[in-house]
């Protein structure tokens, strides 16, 4: 390309714009993922996952706006929009350590790279349907096993021939830049021995940076290397199609339907009815076992936990089938007047509402047995997916009514994205603590133990606050200093001194910290030793009568 121009407000005309789906600077490109590879497989490879992720998506946006820069293509805007969500996600991801919520958080920031990179340069994001969406990402992934030796396999065979002078002018100043450096490094070497011989710290400090090859190892080197190497060939094979042949993708016709429309209205409407006739006779008969609460299940002789069980799976299992039935008969059934519209979209609101019937059951029959045995991060889950779903049959309620099926993929990847941000928002292990402890203090339970084996860094603040709160009894409050103790010696210890600073979590940070800064306090509190496999010694406390373990006994603990 020869244009100036790196953003653009408009999409491209057609497939003329550009006649090969090639890289202008295949090799610059390749160095550049070269580089984010070394330092993803450098970060990431035998370390605890902190602050890594955060690095890797920094240097996926750093590279698309290099390669953009290099390559002088012209971005839409409308394909720039991506970028908020996915720093949105990723800032989230730096202040917490839960595991719902990091996998979360992940796999929706996987997902919208993958939706900027399948629309990057044809900026229709917002008009893809599923079936775009399918194809893109099928694309994608299979440009990513045949991007690079496509490349190469071009250039074999001689290419585009390159005529413009700045090309030219660009080859002959990565020419000049390796002669200079072939030239610089003996004259490198002469000084570096010379100053060394004249300078004793200066040769201690320059064989200090040689000191790694003396633990080298060559299969060490080898693994390192094929990581590296496959990183490189996968992110050139994405970021190639993300760059050439997303913008010979042809334009979505917004008119057009996914599937065109075969199945009559009164074959749909006998379908949704009889559907309807069920879930109603479902839910009249079922009523007091869905809404009766702790007296139903006293006389059913359910347990808690078959009830909430049984209830979510119902929740699933309904909300899936009421889903995929209205995107189905939707899809296929024909609807010529607005009289048929309007009588398909009445029989659909009636199955949607009686679907949300067993949405707020589910709720209640899971909230019925938290108040019972407690909370944990699954069962809070649990809730904010119950929410999900309601907000998808909502989706479903208004695309039906508005005639808004072509955004399907678009909505459902919003409340997608939408679900992700509200588990790193509303902190799940801070909010599990914070109920657990409320019910703690109105009935004098509390299981120690799943505070300290099932909880991250992220509850530590938290538990702390509750610790400092004079209002709780005697015994409660014993009861959470010996679990802060516990895990003081779990999570508490200074990992900073053996990882480096981007393996360290910042919650975890926060957690050493103030465990750190409350140790004397936490010194009171009396632990035993316990010797265990091969003569280890293991460290334990006594909770409400129970001996809870709370890690290897180091030279540093005790």
């Amino acid at each position: 390309m020869t244009t100036n121009k790196i953003i653009d407000n408009e999409m491209p005309d057609s497939v003329s714009e550009s006649k090969t789906a090639r890289l202008n600077h295949p090799w610059l490109v390749l160095v550049i993922l070269f580089i984010v590879a070394f330092i993803t497989e450098q970060i990431f490879f035998d370390h605890k996952l902190g602050l890594q992720w955060p690095i890797f998506i920094a240097l996926l946006l750093s590279a698309v706006t290099a390669i953009v820069i290099i390559e002088r293509v012209k971005v839409p805007v409308r394909s720039l929009w991506l970028f908020f969500p996915i720093l949105l996600l990723t800032i989230l991801g730096l202040f917490r350590s839960e595991a719902f919520t990091i996998a979360g958080l992940g796999i929706t920031t996987v997902a919208m790279l993958v939706w900027l990179a399948i629309t990057f340069l044809n900026g229709q994001s917002l008009v893809f349907r599923w079936r775009e969406h399918i194809a893109q990402t099928f694309m994608l992934f299979l440009n990513a096993v045949i991007g690079l030796p496509g490349m190469l396999i071009d250039k074999l065979r001689g290419g585009e021939k390159v005529t413009s002078p700045s090309h030219q002018a660009g080859r002959g100043t990565w020419l000049a830049v390796l002669r200079g450096l072939l030239i610089a490094l003996p004259i490198l070497a002469i000084f570096a021995a010379l100053l060394a011989s004249a300078d004793q710290v200066f040769s201690r400090n320059l064989k200090s940076l040689f000191d790694w090859m003396d633990n080298f190892r060559v299969e060490d080197f080898l693994q390192h290397l094929f990581l590296i190497g496959f990183i490189t060939y996968v992110l050139f094979g994405i970021f190639s199609f993300a760059f050439t042949r997303t913008r010979q993708s042809q334009r979505v016709e917004p008119d057009q339907p996914l599937i065109k429309p075969f199945l009559g209205l009164t074959e749909s409407n006998i379908v949704l009815i009889l559907v309807n006739l069920l879930f109603a006779a479902f839910l009249v008969i079922q009523f007091r076992y869905f809404f009766a609460g702790q007296s139903n299940i006293s006389e059913t002789g359910f347990t808690y936990a078959e009830y909430a069980v049984k209830g979510f799976q119902e929740l699933i299992l309904v909300a899936i089938a009421a889903l995929g039935l209205h995107w189905l008969l939707a899809s296929v059934t024909r609807r010529e007047t607005p009289g048929q519209k309007s009588c398909f979209s009445l029989i659909i609101t009636l199955l949607i509402v009686q679907v949300s019937v067993i949405l707020v059951s589910a709720f209640q029959r899971l909230s019925l047995y938290e108040a019972a045995y407690g909370f944990t991060q699954s069962r809070l889950v649990a809730h904010v997916f119950i929410v999900f779903i309601g907000l998808m049959l909502l989706a479903a309620l208004i695309m039906q009514w508005f005639s808004l099926f072509k955004r399907q993929a678009l909505i459902l990847l919003s409340l997608t994205m939408l679900f992700a941000v509200v588990l790193g928002v509303i902190n799940i292990d801070v909010t599990v603590t914070n109920l657990n402890l409320r019910k703690a203090q109105a009935d004098g339970k509390l299981d120690a133990g799943f505070l300290i084996y099932s909880m991250s860094a992220d509850s530590i603040p938290a538990l702390f606050k509750h610790y400092d709160n004079q209002a709780l009894s005697p015994a409660l409050h014993e009861t959470i200093g010996k679990v802060l103790a516990c895990q003081a010696r779990r999570l508490g210890q200074p990992s900073a001194l053996v990882e480096p600073w981007y393996a360290i979590s910042l919650p975890q940070r926060a957690a050493a910290r103030l465990f750190s800064q409350r140790s004397a306090e936490l010194s009171k509190y009396h632990f035993e030793t316990e010797s265990v496999r091969e003569g280890a010694l293991e460290s334990k406390i006594l909770i409400d009568g129970e001996w809870v373990y709370c890690g290897p006994v180091s030279p540093t603990t005790d």
